[in-house]
This record gives C-alpha cells, structure tokens and sequence, in this order.
C-alpha cells in the first residue's frame, strides 16, 4: 500500500538534512592551509591584490575559470560562514532537485523518497566528497558548478514534465548559468544537456519559448571563455612536465584509454557501493518493464554476481596481492610505463562491465522509454564526465575528485531508478542499503575531518 504524504510534512526531511549539513559546516569545516586555500588566502591578502589583475593574470596563465575563482576570491574576502552558509543552500538545493525529479517520475512516491534523496551526496566515496563539497577551494570548482548546472536546465526539466513555469525562472537561469559553466566538465554537460533538452520539448510539445533561449547566451560566452583561454594550453604543457611527462607523446587513442582507466578506478575499484546499487537497480527496473522472466532473473542475477566479485573480492584480492591499490596501479601504468598482467586484467574488466551497463540501459529504453531514457542521458553523462578528463595531464594527480561529476549523474540515475520501482521486498532492502550506507559516511566523515584532515592539512 502507497503512503501518503502529507503536504504540510513534504519539506522536513529536507529542511532537517540542510540543519544537518549547516551544523556540519560549523563544527568541521574551515581553510586548510596546506591546500589551495592557504595558497589563494596568501594571494588574496596581499596589499597589492586586485580582482582584475589577479583575474587576468589566471586567464592568461592557468585557465578560464574566471567565474569561479572570482567567487572564490571574494568569499575568501568575507567571513569564512557566509561561505558556509551559502555552500550549505548549494548542498541542500541539489538534494531538492533529486525531490522534485523524484516526484515527477514516480509511480509510488512515498516518504521514503525524500530520504533517498537526502541521503543521495552521502553514497559516494570520502575521499570523492570531500574535495569536491566540503573543502572551501573545491566546491568552487565541483558543488557550485554542479548545482548551478541544476539551476539553469531545471526549468527545461519541469516544463517537459509538465509544470507550469514562470518567465522568471528562465530570468534565474540566465544568471545561474554563468555558475553551471565555470569549470570544464560543467560546462560541458550543461551545454549538452540544455540543448537535448530543447530538443526533447520540440519533439514532445512543439512550444519552444523565446525565454528558455535567454540561458543559452551566458552558456556560450562562458564556454567560448573557458575552452579558449590563452593560459590553459601552457598550464597543460606545465602539469605534463612536471607530473606527467609521457602525456604530451600519447595519442587520442592511448589518453583515451588513460581516462577510461581513471574511471574505471574510481568509479569501479573505490566507489564499489554506488555502482553495485545501480547495477542492482538497473536489474530490477528492466525485471519490472519486461514482466519477471525466469531466464532474464537468471542472467540479472549472474551479472549482479560478476558487479559484487569484481568490485569486492577481486578488487581486494588484487589490493591484497598487489600491495597497491587499483587506481594507483593504474596510474603507474600511464605515468611510469609500468604496463603488466594486472592492469590489463582490471582494465579488460572495467571495458566489460561499462558494456553490460550500457547494454542494459539500451534494454530499458526499449521497454520503458521514458525512465530508460533519463537513466540513459544520466549515465552517459557520468560516463562522459570522467572520460573527458583523458584530454588533461591532471588525469591522474587530481585525486578521486575529478569523478565527482560521474558520481552524482549515477546517483541521479539510481533516484529515477527508485522512483520507478514498485514498493517491492527487494526495493526495501536496497533502500535501506542506500540510507543505512549514507548514514554511515556522514559518520565517518565527521571522525575524519576531526581526527585526519584537521591535523594533517592545518
């Protein structure tokens, strides 16, 4: 039996999750002075420091991030809670959007929803989410991109749904894209994304609006910007001197294969939870559309098998034999010329389990077209996100951040998924999975800003 919701209790697991994360912001976060933000403070407290010089000087010698590090510096010029206010706004609107998405694809909303939603940031990897979100110098290049993304499609993504939207949210989009495109993997996807979705409501509605154009202007400007700017080719040619020297003498083809590997490492080999929940979520979505065939059980439950031993007991097994990690094999291999029997394994490996994926988001949008094409565009997305990262030499010395973007396009494609679910026993248990998961990386990220980042970064 679906229950209810009432409308006046709609909102409180979500103003409850943005209390949480604000108290989290307060009692944990701060500059760490052994990163970037130490640097950027040191430069932004200089008497000689002015934003154009400072901005001009980035654009001409790192990257077109101009946006954004022009946020950067100026919060930087402020007490340090207007930024954690504001960072707390950013964390909680993205786990709003996945409410509202949630709400227009479900068949069985319940209030078990709201708090997949609120739990969806927390299933990723530490070591992913805290660069990304929570440290002050990263969230400018990873949250804030990330959910001004979110707040330049999503009156696109109402409207196709049905929603009456106001002219004055394309007004806010116009101005909110120029946050969902100051960092290169937003932008792409923002510039991808709002043009399938113009696509999707000609083809579907025929009512293009002049206003849902007006975001497209701030879209291409900033994207001209960042993907010209004069000083990002020489910052390449510094990074591959200095950290990666063999990546200036690949091809297309071999740095191609270095951001596969990256993504496989990331996505695969640390984050095992997330992508052993989609891929049980996957299963369970196709089972639903094509009515349970015993045969089609069958092969779900092998290729469920195959996710848990690849990413869990082989993974570990390798780590164990191996006295290194997937990703830091995978890193010595490009990097080091260190190319053996293990890389290809767990390369090999990562190609078949990315084409079961692939293959079975196919089979869903045969069978189901509307859920199996949002889980579609989600996951390309993702997957896109990280192999993009193949055309930078940071590929590798960026750390798991750079899989931030992949990560939250998979855990916008598992809210679909679980909105599209049936209230099953098999639902149920990997609802709790996914709750009980989150809640215990909230737990352990609190140990580990106070007892691991405070120390060891200042």
């Amino acid at each position: 039996m679906i229950r209810k919701v009432n409308i006046k209790d709609e909102y409180k697991p979500i103003i409850i999750y943005g209390i949480l994360i604000f108290l989290f912001h307060i009692l944990f976060t701060r500059l760490f002075i052994k990163t970037d933000d130490g640097n950027f403070l040191g430069i932004v407290n200089s008497p000689d420091f002015t934003y154009l010089n400072w901005l001009v000087e980035r654009y001409n010698t790192v990257s077109g991030r101009t946006v954004g590090e022009f946020l950067l510096a100026f919060f930087l010029k402020h007490d340090l809670l207007l930024w954690k206010i504001i960072n707390t706004v950013m964390i909680t609107y993205v786990s709003y959007f996945w409410y509202r998405l949630s709400k227009a694809v479900s068949v069985n909303y319940d209030s078990e929803n709201q708090v997949i939603c609120c739990c969806g940031m927390f299933v990723m990897l530490v070591s992913c989410l805290n660069p990304s979100v929570f440290w002050y110098a990263g969230s400018f290049s990873y949250l804030w991109p990330f959910t001004g993304m979110l707040l330049t499609i999503s009156p696109l993504v109402f409207y196709l749904f049905g929603e009456n939207v106001k002219a004055s949210r394309y007004i806010f989009s116009f101005f909110f894209a120029f946050i969902g495109t100051m960092q290169e993997q937003s932008a792409a996807s923002c510039t991808a994304l709002y043009i399938i979705l113009l696509i999707a409501i000609l083809v579907r509605k025929r009512n293009l609006k002049i206003l849902m154009f007006l975001p497209l202007i701030p879209i291409i400007i900033c994207d001209f910007f960042l993907f010209t700017a004069s000083g990002a080719e020489g910052r390449n040619v510094m990074e591959s001197q200095s950290s990666f020297p063999l990546y200036l003498e690949y091809s297309i083809f071999q740095k191609l294969c270095c951001g596969l590997s990256s993504f496989f490492a990331n996505s695969y080999y640390l984050s095992s939870f997330l992508i052993i929940i989609f891929v049980a979520l996957l299963s369970v979505g196709i089972l639903k559309s094509i009515f349970e065939k015993l045969w089609l059980k069958n092969v779900l439950i092998c290729v469920n098998i195959f996710v848990v031993i690849m990413c869990i007991i082989l993974n570990y097994g390798i780590s164990a034999v191996e006295k290194s990690l997937p990703h830091i094999i995978f890193r010595n291999a490009f990097i080091r010329n260190e190319f053996n029997k293990t890389f290809y394994l767990l390369f090999v490996l990562g190609c078949i389990l990315t084409s079961i994926i692939l293959i079975m988001v196919f089979v869903l949008i045969k069978y189901q077209r509307k859920i199996g094409v949002l889980v579609g565009i989600c996951t390309a997305a993702g997957f896109c996100c990280s192999i993009v990262m193949s055309f930078s030499p940071t590929v590798f010395s960026s750390g798991q951040r750079v899989a931030f973007y992949t990560n939250m396009f998979v855990i916008t494609s598992c809210i679909i998924l679980f909105s599209y679910i049936p209230i099953t026993k098999t639902r149920a248990i990997l609802s709790k999975l996914w709750i009980v998961y989150a809640g215990i990386t909230f737990c352990v990220n609190c140990f580990a800003f106070k007892l691991i980042e405070h120390p060891l970064m200042g």
